[in-house]
């Protein structure tokens, strides 16, 4: 039984992995712990059946940088952007299993507001979003910048 590294009384049934530069730090809290640091914790949704889509997916690999899902579950990282839409299914399950939904629904930063639709007022607006390190509103940019770009 592994105690809370926070309180050192609880038994650590909150496990977080973190991965900053291919420097990966382990952290074990019980509950009340992980509430006191902001941590949703949230019932664990049983694994589904796969779907036909799911099962499809399984057999696939990036058509980019050729990740395989086995290579991406067994991984847990992605190759490159592209992943995001050959594993979108495997995603969504496990953004469901670890955050308990699988869209964000947090706060915003208070600079996000509308962004701009023209190309260039947002690869302006991004160029400062990245200097800034609001790397949240970026990745909307960037988001916004590959929309237009179709």
């Amino acid at each position: 039984m592994e105690r809370c590294q926070e309180c050192g009384r609880n038994e650590a049934s909150v496990h977080i992995t973190q991965i900053v530069e291919n420097q990966t730090t382990l952290r074990h809290l019980c509950e009340s712990c992980a509430r006191k640091n902001g941590i949703a914790i949230e019932p664990v949704v049983p694994p589904q059946a796969p779907t036909e889509e799911g099962r499809a997916e399984e057999k696939s690999a990036c058509p980019h940088c050729n990740l395989s899902h086995k290579e991406f579950k067994d991984e847990g990282r992605l190759g490159c952007t592209h992943c995001y839409r050959t594993f979108a299914v495997s995603i969504e399950e496990l953004l469901l299993q670890v955050h308990g939904a699988a869209k964000h629904t947090g706060k915003r930063y208070k600079n996000a507001l509308a962004l701009p639709q023209d190309l260039k007022q947002l690869k302006t607006v991004l160029a400062r979003a990245v200097k800034n390190e609001e790397f949240e509103l970026a990745a909307a940019i960037r988001d916004a910048i590959h929309d237009l770009n179709g």
